[in-house]
């Protein structure tokens, strides 16, 4: 995960997300934890991968025994812990690849970090090692193909190199590099890279009336696109590859 993302930071400021989509973002988190761990939510050790200013690691330590969250970014790391209420959550100033920590975490989440993740099979690599045996690994992600990317909202800069992608940013003035969040991938690209580990996975439906993150904003378009969109999947799951991001459940083995 890039270092340096103070510009994708100012972009999208996780003090703006609306406190019931924290909440119901951790909400369905604990549901599929608790399905799937068989254990419950008070025993369970917590990564947090890219925890930003560590609004879903508090939400997190209100229901968990302890969250470790690992951030890149020095000011989102500083302000994380100004900012924290919780004993029970730990902040940690590092790349996740680079995290040396020992403790076993029962569960991980990986919320809209991948696509500002250079080296995610390094990445992912080094969160596995830290996995118990059986534990679940949530993450969200923007899909590469959606035609409006989600940091600029700028129509189909997602699928530029990454060289247009700059140009592209500099004369609309959204800014002067696409690189730290460039890394999204496709319905199989996701696939493809959680094939290299000792796992199982799925990529579980959003209900409907979801508001957790990744769901857009509540207006009239968004409610359509997301009701048809589940509508499709749930027909036909090739609908993922249109889909506007991911969600998924990952089980190490």
């Amino acid at each position: 995960m890039a270092k340096n993302r103070s510009k994708y930071l100012n972009l999208t400021d996780e003090t703006s997300v609306p406190h019931a989509a924290i909440e119901g973002t951790i909400e369905d988190i604990l549901l599929v934890a608790e399905k799937e761990l068989g254990k419950s939510t008070k025993d369970l050790t917590v990564l947090d991968i890219g925890s930003g200013f560590g609004l879903y690691s508090q939400e997190l330590a209100k229901f968990v025994k302890k969250v470790v969250g690992v951030e890149p970014f020095k000011g989102a790391y500083e302000k994380a812990i100004r900012m924290n209420r919780r004993s029970n959550v730990k902040f940690v100033n590092s790349l996740i690849e680079d995290y040396k920590g020992k403790e076993k975490f029962d569960l991980a989440i990986s919320l809209t970090t991948l696509e500002h993740m250079p080296h995610q099979e390094k990445s992912f690599k080094n969160v596995f090692r830290i996995m118990k045996p059986g534990a679940i690994l949530y993450v969200t992600a923007p899909n590469k193909l959606w035609p409006i990317e989600p940091h600029y909202e700028l129509p189909f800069l997602s699928w530029l190199p990454l060289s247009l992608a700059n140009l592209y940013l500099k004369i609309t003035g959204r800014g002067e590099s696409y690189q730290e969040s460039s890394y999204s991938r496709t319905y199989f690209g996701m696939r493809r890279l959680f094939d290299n580990f000792n796992c199982d996975y799925y990529f579980p439906v959003p209900a409907p009336n979801a508001i957790y993150i990744g769901c857009g904003r509540r207006t009239g378009m968004n409610t359509l696109l997301k009701h048809g969109g589940i509508w499709l999947i749930k027909k036909a799951p090739l609908f993922w590859l249109l889909s506007k991001g991911f969600i998924m459940v990952v089980k190490k083995k």
